[in-house]
């Protein structure tokens, strides 16, 4: 029998090797894929379960407690990259950190920042044409107590990020002119003047002026930076739409008329229809139609959706606020800063007259009270924030060859027993 044997081995040296070659594979790849199973785990832990939010003062938490018990008012806006408390950001990364294991939060907000803006943050440390980082090991330009390279890690790495962002590319401009058009800053300005200037200077031809294209650049880079994370965009309320202040005026109308005979009523329900016209869209009083910023950003998301197979997604947290402004005046006051009811002494009105910045700082300020960062991450949590993370299908590519390969070589090892069992009967 051993003759016979060593017969067979000496005729079928190819087969032989072939035998050794797959016993290596088949000890080896159970090895190779527990390993590889280790560190899709360790990936987990360490690189995705990182929550990021960009944006702009509304991501910030800035002024989220407007007003302190002496009526002053108390900015709480922050410069590094940590979350205000109760902030809707901070909201989110409490939920993402106690429901999904998240194991670290950046926020990357600043005051003041127009989509253009957050595309210059984004290229200050990407550079899109090389998909790398620039200068990884310099401090970054904004945010200086970090290096590119970590901000660029945390973007590259992070598995969910929420953005807001496109209220600046509006309000900045629409502030100059509603102090004009309240009396309270320059000359007078009419309801069409002020249309021509929206669609000059903020709206262009039948959009947003520069914002979609400004948005454009900023898919892009995200989708680039990183294909894998869920990113969402949150819809723009309307600040202004709480501006009915019938009774106000009325009891006030002696007070109001020492700063401006402008500050009526209709006029403030004008700010409030041309607000919710740049930010939704619709038609001006010529007749002509153009988009918003809450319609571009639907547009732009689903485009860039169906095109790439991104995973942006659209939060419609205006709903909310609408509905608040639906339940009455005091209950939309609960969820947004302006108070302008609040201007009830002659003294205060000389303040705003003389100051008028203080107006928008003060008494018409745009963001969210801590009831309103509420809403804001009530509405990503709606939307299934923390659930829309598609890194399992890279991990399930790699199985799927593990699986491939094993299963080439059952179909070797098969094909060797054959060939040894018809020689073996040849030999016999």
């Amino acid at each position: 029998m051993q003759n016979i044997f060593m017969n067979i081995f000496k005729k079928n040296n190819q087969i032989t090797s072939l035998i050794f070659f797959v016993l290596i594979i088949c000890f080896s790849l159970p090895l190779l894929f527990s390993s590889n199973i280790i560190l899709f785990a360790e990936d987990e832990v360490e690189n995705g379960r990182v929550y990021v939010a960009l944006g702009d003062s509304i991501s910030e938490g800035y002024a989220i407690n407007l007003t302190n018990n002496n009526g002053e008012p108390v900015f709480e806006g922050n410069d590094d990259y940590n979350f205000i408390e109760n902030s809707y950001t901070y909201n989110l990364n409490e939920y993402l950190t106690k429901s999904y294991k998240y194991v670290k939060g950046y926020n990357f907000s600043r005051s003041g920042y127009t989509c253009q803006d957050l595309v210059n943050f984004i290229t200050s440390f990407y550079n899109l044409e090389k998909d790398a980082c620039k200068n990884p090991s310099s401090n970054n330009s904004v945010f200086n107590t970090l290096t590119n390279l970590q901000i660029y890690n945390a973007l590259t790495t992070a598995r969910t990020i929420t953005i807001t962002i496109g209220a600046n590319n509006v309000l900045q401009k629409a502030q100059d002119v509603a102090l004009r058009y309240l009396g309270l800053s320059g000359e007078d300005i009419t309801i069409e003047e002020i249309e021509t200037i929206l669609k000059n200077e903020i709206i262009g031809t039948n959009t947003i002026k520069g914002f979609q294209a400004e948005l454009t650049d900023l898919l892009g880079l995200l989708n680039s930076l990183n294909p894998s994370c869920e990113i969402y965009f949150n819809a723009i309320y309307n600040p202004y739409s709480v501006l009915d202040l019938s009774d106000y005026i009325k009891n006030n109308q002696a007070l109001l008329s020492l700063i401006s005979p402008n500050f009526t009523q209709e006029r403030l329900n004008d700010i409030s229809s041309l607000t919710e016209l740049a930010l939704n869209g619709g038609t001006d009083s010529t007749g002509n139609i153009f988009r918003g910023i809450n319609s571009i950003l639907d547009l732009e998301i689903d485009r860039f959706n169906a095109i790439l197979d991104a995973n942006f997604y659209l939060v419609d947290s205006k709903a909310k606020f609408d509905n608040k402004l639906l339940a009455g005046r005091e209950s939309y006051k609960e969820v947004v800063n302006t108070r302008l009811d609040e201007l009830d002494s002659a003294s205060k009105l000389n303040e705003v007259k003389n100051n008028n910045a203080i107006l928008f700082s003060k008494y018409l300020d745009p963001h969210p009270t801590e009831e309103g960062h509420k809403l804001l991450s009530d509405s990503f949590k709606e939307k299934g924030i923390g659930t829309h993370y598609n890194a399992g299908a890279s991990n399930l590519t790699k199985i799927l060859i593990f699986i491939s390969i094993g299963a080439f070589v059952v179909i070797i090892i098969l094909g060797v027993v054959v060939a040894l069992t018809k020689t073996k009967r040849r030999v016999c």
